[in-house]
């Protein structure tokens, strides 16, 4: 781990602003003096912020909310990437002989690391998850949309 200085610090994300990331993912700390004559340290992961800025195209990745009228209260949420849009990855999800009726895309929310970006989304509302294995949140819509638009800040061109 290396010291960096503060103005250094503002280009990376500190510990604590993204999901599931813990203090073996940080790669640089700084000291900041404090009034008691002890000095705080912060500790940053290796994601700068901003990464995606000066890139010439969107992201071509999403992460989506689906629902399905015969799960009242239950929300998928996931990733699709490169071509397949969201509306498509409705359509794919119904099909399993287990779907009752298609699901339809509630929200979805364009960047550039969908997978990344799904997995924060995942561990913040983990405690929603009616099922580990599977990707449905029994959930408030507002709170999911109000999370991924949160996290997602940093999955987007700033």
């Amino acid at each position: 781990m290396k010291c960096i200085s503060w103005e250094e610090s503002l280009n990376y994300i500190p510990l604590g602003e993204q999901e599931g990331v813990s203090f073996s993912d940080c790669k640089y700390y700084t000291f900041t003096p404090e009034e008691n004559e002890w000095e705080s340290v912060k500790y940053f992961t290796g994601t700068k912020r901003n990464r995606f800025n000066g890139l010439s195209a969107e992201g071509t990745h999403w992460v989506y909310v689906l629902e399905n009228n015969a799960m009242p209260g239950l929300y998928k949420i996931g990733f699709t990437k490169d071509g397949v849009g969201p509306e498509k990855r409705a359509k794919q999800v119904s099909r399993s002989s287990g779907v009752p009726t298609p699901f339809t895309v509630k929200w979805a929310f364009k960047c550039f690391d969908g997978m990344a970006l799904e997995q924060q989304v995942h561990k913040k509302l983990n405690h929603s998850r009616i099922n580990n294995d599977r990707e449905f949140f029994n959930e408030d819509f507002e709170v999911i949309k109000e999370t991924i638009e949160t996290l997602g800040q940093n999955f987007i061109k700033a």
